[in-house]
């Protein structure tokens, strides 16, 4: 077994520790007193810039504080215009990313307070920050990440749940959906479904609206860096607007749609219209394979399958997906 396919079974563990640590008696504890601030900023690469996006949503949408995500690579290239009412928070599995670490520095030089999210509590990007959160995945040896964006996640959102808390809103039922995340994560990962989608998998365009484009920007990436699959990834709404005319019936398409979600039905008819025009093999994923039915939670869940599809995809092409040909990984 890689390391990789180790570590995506070890994620229901690792988010058990971070509820625990965080959830007592149904409240959120445990975070930093932070300073009033109004505007909430995130920049990582990779797949942490693909977590701060799960992040930024919910800071929004839980917790109603105007929050983006930027590359940390494209921090550096301008001058960065922060104030004494932004939080900016830093993502990175090992705090010495040198993309992060330099706009990390520039951040410094602003009077915005910075919050580190790391795998390693004494990384030069926790030296660097006001405030620091350990991601608690532990030891991540494979490249392509799995345990520190699914933790990097569950802390964002408890984040999120906590700013709301202190803002008097009514949390419970979040809290308690956290709460039911562990035991959904082992059923999929526990499953023989990823075996049995990877069978005749050949999706290669990837669509989604929310938290949902989040998610499968995380999976195309996965694939791409464990399988070796030239993916792409669009928001199912932009998509529309120039990108199919390049598609014709050979393509097989996977989008994913709530279908709790008030815009299921328009993303149907969007999926109609790709459908009617070009022909592409479009499937749809929604919610019915996962026992979390969670608007906020079940992209997550999403992610961790397709995980294990890279997985299995990998082993069919006789890959190591621990080591993708030309990336390194920073571990200590």
């Amino acid at each position: 077994m890689t390391h990789f396919s180790k570590e995506i079974k070890q994620q229901p563990a690792v988010m058990a520790k971070i509820l625990d640590k965080y959830i007592k008696e149904n409240k959120i504890s445990g975070f930093p007193k932070f300073f009033s601030f109004k505007k909430i900023v995130l920049i990582a690469s990779g797949t942490s810039k693909n977590a701060g996006e799960f992040g930024a949503y919910y800071f929004e949408q839980i917790a109603k504080i105007p929050s983006k995500v930027e590359f940390a690579s494209e921090v550096i290239a301008k001058d960065v215009i922060f104030d004494k009412d932004d939080l900016i928070i830093f993502i990175s599995q090992s705090g010495k990313s040198a993309d992060v670490l330099t706009s990390a520095e520039l951040v410094k030089k602003t009077s915005a307070k910075i919050l580190s999210v790391v795998n390693k509590a004494d990384s030069p990007l926790a030296e660097l920050s006001d405030y620091v959160i350990d991601m608690e995945a532990g030891e991540e040896l494979a490249i392509p990440a799995t345990k520190s964006f699914s933790s990097t996640v569950v802390e964002l959102y408890l984040l999120a749940v906590f700013f709301a808390q202190e803002k008097g809103f009514d949390t419970r039922f979040l809290i308690q959906e956290a709460i039911d995340l562990p035991e959904a994560a082992e059923e999929i990962l526990s499953s023989d479904l990823a075996f049995e989608i990877a069978k005749n998998f050949d999706a290669k365009v990837f669509l989604g609206r929310g938290l949902c484009y989040f998610a499968m920007n995380e999976v195309a990436l996965k694939l791409k860096e464990a399988a070796l699959v030239n993916t792409s990834c669009y928001p199912l709404g932009e998509f529309v607007h120039g990108h199919m005319v390049a598609l014709d019936s050979h393509q097989a398409i996977l989008a994913v749609s709530l279908t709790f979600n008030e815009i299921h039905k328009t993303n149907l008819s969007l999926i109609s219209r790709i459908e009617a025009n070009y022909g592409p093999q479009i499937d749809i994923l929604t919610e019915e394979k996962f026992s979390l039915k969670s608007k906020y939670l079940t992209p997550l869940l999403i992610v961790l399958l397709f995980q294990s599809i890279a997985s299995e995809l990998a082993s069919k092409k006789g890959l190591n997906p621990d080591l993708p040909h030309g990336l390194k990984k920073v571990t200590e």
